[in-house]
């Protein structure tokens, strides 16, 4: 999230895994199948890998919910060039915004620089964060003439921020948000997206139809195909049963497989913690003394 403000350089978020474990054997391709009988994985190029202990930590990608035009018209936040992206089209809406008041056209420089962000999880309330920051401590500074016109709206589809943690956190983070400028849209759900308005339907049923510049959506996140594959492989009788991943046990042990072969960490398992980087950082940890 960092990264598209500038606060935090892709360079110090990604590191080699070459350089960090120099003795692990690291191969960058893609994993179609698992064997679970014959303990293989089969990838991409023919190549078939042998276990004795299988860790799945592909992590999850973007989910849409099906919802006509997000795939097509959202930009999304999670992986390192999502970031690079977004940043590059928010400096370019800015700067597009600057001629267009220039020119005169006010409602042109209000729509380029409304920046919708849609989910109040995690993800969401940080990168509202950090562009409210970016705002105030940099963008009012360079471009004042537009500063009256930038305005940020949080889109969340349930009645409170941050549903995973206690209501107390929540509030203090909805309250600390409105407190930066943020508009925080609750109740609010995704209808339908094009490229330039959002339709939203709030808890009376009512549609609202809302200009953005730029649509972030991070509203939640789905199994990769490897993932789903597994999850399929294994089967609902025997434990996996969640729509978001693979379900482990307390000792992050893949329910359905045999004891102490296959598990999971991070955001591809379903563990009852929040998918943050923090907890996979720990399960990692965790599961390496074992």
């Amino acid at each position: 999230v960092g990264s598209t403000t500038g606060v935090v350089s892709p360079g110090a978020i990604i590191e080699p895994i070459r350089d960090s474990v120099p003795d692990v054997n690291f191969f960058r391709v893609n994993c179609k199948d698992v064997d679970l009988e014959r303990r293989q994985v089969f990838c991409d190029d023919g190549l078939a890998l042998d276990y004795d202990h299988l860790v799945v930590a592909v992590g999850a990608q973007p989910n849409t919910f099906g919802i006509p035009g997000v795939q097509q018209h959202a930009r999304f936040m999670k992986e390192i060039e999502h970031g690079r992206a977004v940043r590059k089209e928010m400096l370019d809406l800015i700067e597009r915004a600057d001629v267009a008041l220039a020119a005169g056209n006010v409602q042109k420089a209000k729509k380029l620089l409304s920046f919708v962000v849609v989910g109040g999880g995690p993800t969401g309330v940080e990168f509202c964060g950090e562009v409210a920051d970016f705002i105030r401590q940099d963008l009012v500074r360079r471009y004042p003439k537009i500063a009256p016109y930038f305005s940020v709206t949080l889109v969340e589809a349930l009645p409170g921020l941050l549903t995973m943690f206690h209501k107390s956190v929540g509030d203090y983070v909805q309250d600390h948000l409105a407190s930066q400028g943020v508009d925080i849209k609750l109740n609010a759900m995704v209808k339908q997206v094009d490229g330039e308005t959002v339709q939203l339907k709030t808890k009376d049923g009512t549609v609202k139809t809302m200009d953005y510049g730029i649509l972030i959506w991070v509203a939640g996140v789905g199994m990769r195909p490897f993932t789903s594959a597994l999850c399929e492989k294994i089967g609902r009788s025997n434990g996996q049963t969640d729509r978001r991943g693979l379900v482990v046990d307390e000792c992050l042990r893949v329910k359905g497989t045999k004891l102490g072969e296959v598990f999971a960490i991070g955001d591809c398992a379903v563990s009852g913690k929040p998918p943050t980087a923090q907890v996979a950082y720990q399960q990692g940890k965790y599961l390496g003394r074992m």
